[in-house]
């Protein structure tokens, strides 16, 4: 028996597409083909409206 495994993980590293993904990932990165992560997240999370919500003021610390 396996001890400290997570379920999700020991079914990835069974999955054969996982497997070819990462093998395809690991071959780009010794290739030199990366990008920066701000470029990264750039491309992969979704566009967000901006913040327009009014921020609460700063309380003063209380003398005591």
């Amino acid at each position: 028996m396996m001890r400290n495994v997570h379920r999700e993980s020991l079914a990835l590293t069974q999955h054969s597409e996982f497997l070819d993904l990462i093998e395809r990932a690991r071959a780009e990165f010794s290739a030199g083909r990366t990008i920066p992560m701000g470029e990264m997240k750039h491309r992969v999370l979704p566009k967000r409206a901006p913040n327009n919500r009014v921020q609460p003021k700063a309380r003063k610390a209380r003398r005591g």
